[in-house]
């Protein structure tokens, strides 16, 4: 069950980085991109919120599956 949990959070985390790479570019060309039928915003706080949500479910899953050593 763990598993599947951190397997979950890695997809979000990576829909949340193809969408903050989104954004960025849609920032950049000065229109919203659009990714399979939907509209991903072109907004520089829609690409910072899409960063911070990455970071933290890549951040989980990071702590949650490394194991600890014995010293």
């Amino acid at each position: 069950m763990k598993d599947l949990f951190l397997l979950l959070l890695q997809i979000i985390g990576g829909v949340c980085g193809i969408g903050a790479v989104l954004s960025v570019i849609g920032i950049v060309l000065g229109r919203p991109m659009h990714f399979k039928g939907a509209e991903v915003p072109d907004d520089w706080r829609a690409a910072v919120t899409f960063v911070i949500a990455a970071v933290v479910c890549f951040g989980i899953v990071y702590l949650a599956g490394r194991k600890k050593t014995d010293s």
